[in-house]
């Protein structure tokens, strides 16, 4: 039989904040990981600039900036501060890219490949020398798209157990305690990748562990957002460290869409500065035990 419902009112959207991003802890190494969009820093680089300035990283993980080491250094010396000594490491496989306010010295010395794939998987890894010590970090970004089981799911298992394989080789033999593998892991279909890119690489022989942060002002996750695809927001973006040497004392998401104009102002960034990509910075800070 028809029923007639009452509905309450329509919840408003949820208020803006006013926050800022946090400053780095004392003792810790800051480290982000962003996805900027098709080389989207060559074309539009405010945006990110005032990011980078804002946010104050040691160790940058990009991903989807196809450059060479050099163009990067020069990039970050005209855009964001020629005050300092920027370090850059570009990936074979292209697309990913280490920069540092501190020396990088190489970590693998062959790209990394896939079973059955041609071209290198997109990664790139290096040491870091910070004040706090050496880290071991590696960019990643892995095969988009596809379901549980699809030929994209497959190819990204496939990948991270390649990375994985050469990082466990080559993190043997070194004795860096400290070690961060970050970025655009594409976890669309199943979770296998993230467990297998994970598994062993830890000092203590364990699987590294991902950071758990949320949005600034908002307690969501999710690292990507695009208004113009069907998809909900989604977690595609992870850092990975190893928790038996270093403990997380701060992480975050930056969202500038969801602080008030009072933050926003105080900061030194725009409204749309994270419209610049669909992803979002995913920033932690890693404090060595």
């Amino acid at each position: 039989d028809p029923e007639a419902l009452r509905l309450p009112a329509a919840a408003k959207g949820r208020p803006e904040a006013s926050l800022t991003v946090p400053a780095k802890a004392p003792g810790s190494i800051r480290v982000m990981s962003y996805n900027v969009l098709k080389n989207e820093p060559a074309k539009n680089p405010g945006p990110f600039s005032r990011m980078i300035q804002v946010i104050k990283p040691d160790v940058i993980l990009f991903q989807e900036w196809d450059t060479d080491d050099a163009t990067a250094r020069a990039w970050f010396t005209a855009v964001v501060s020629g005050e300092t000594k920027w370090h850059a490491r570009a990936g074979e496989g292209g697309d990913v890219l280490i920069v540092s306010t501190h020396p990088i010295r190489p970590l693998l010395t062959e790209p990394v490949r896939a079973e059955g794939a041609t071209n290198p998987v997109r990664f790139v890894s290096g040491v870091v020398s910070t004040p706090m010590g050496d880290v071991a970090v590696g960019s990643v970004h892995l095969k988009c798209c596809g379901t549980v089981g699809s030929s994209e799911d497959k190819r990204r298992i496939a990948e991270a157990t390649a990375i994985r394989h050469a990082m466990e080789s080559a993190l043997g033999a070194t004795s860096t305690p400290l070690r961060v593998i970050a970025g655009d892991l594409n976890l669309v279909g199943s979770s296998t990748p993230l467990e297998v890119l994970s598994s062993k690489l830890d000092f203590d022989g364990s699987s590294l562990s991902p950071v758990e942060a949320e949005i600034l002002g908002d307690p969501a996750v999710f690292t990507w957002f695009n208004t113009a695809e069907r998809f909900p927001p989604g977690r595609l973006d992870y850092i990975l460290f190893s928790d038996s040497t270093a403990t997380a004392v701060n992480s975050f998401i930056v969202d500038t869409r969801r602080l008030n104009q009072k933050a926003l102002a105080a900061m030194g960034l725009d409204r749309n500065d994270s419209a610049a990509s669909d992803h979002m910075p995913l920033v932690v800070d890693l404090k060595p035990r």
